[in-house]
């Protein structure tokens, strides 16, 4: 038997710890909604997910300059090849609804096999993620990390709400991260 007003008040709880190495965990907590901002002002009521499955094409193909396939995508993400797909087309030139997109990614064709779909950063994809990897510029000990490491902190972030809400809106975790910074500084 499990209480429902149990369960609904345990689901959004997120231990925020201060971290020693940086200066105070509300300076990480500002950096992520920073980035999370960036993907607010390409669409107001752009769902995380979307942003995850951006981050993850940009985490494998910017860094080792490889394509990714988007059935290589499926099995990294875990989702539906359909959610994968749609969430892809809002990043392209053209979504799904034959309006214009984000232009963040590229989808080509592969020329062996028609039926298998090519993903890439588009230029301004690229410099997308150029944007923001700058919020990490000056972490102590930003020579030493790889740059994919900074993006899956912000995938890893993500997940801790995706787990709970598929459809969450990057507006609400947004509003999660101003509650909790307040929180933090005692507003």
């Amino acid at each position: 038997f499990i209480n429902n007003n149990t369960e609904r008040t345990k689901m959004f709880q997120i231990n925020i710890r201060d971290n020693k190495k940086t200066s105070t965990g509300h300076t990480e907590l500002w950096k992520i909604y920073q980035i999370l901002n960036k993907f607010t002002q390409l669409h107001k009521n752009i769902p995380s997910q979307s942003v995850k499955i951006f981050l993850t094409v940009a985490e494998q193909s910017y860094f080792s300059k490889t394509d990714i396939y988007i059935n290589n995508l499926v099995k990294t993400t875990k989702y539906p090849q359909s959610t994968v797909s749609r969430n892809i087309a809002s990043f392209c030139r053209i979504n799904r609804h034959k309006k214009r997109g984000h232009c963040l990614l590229e989808k080509t064709t592969d020329f062996n096999d028609n039926r298998v779909k090519i993903i890439k950063l588009d230029f301004l994809g690229q410099q997308f993620i150029q944007d923001i990897l700058k919020f990490f510029k000056y972490d102590f000990n930003f020579e030493k990390k790889k740059p994919s490491e900074y993006l899956n902190q912000i995938i890893s972030f993500l997940n801790l709400f995706l787990k709970y809400d598929e459809e969450i809106l990057i507006q609400v975790i947004k509003t999660y991260i101003l509650i909790s910074k307040a929180y933090l500084l005692g507003d």
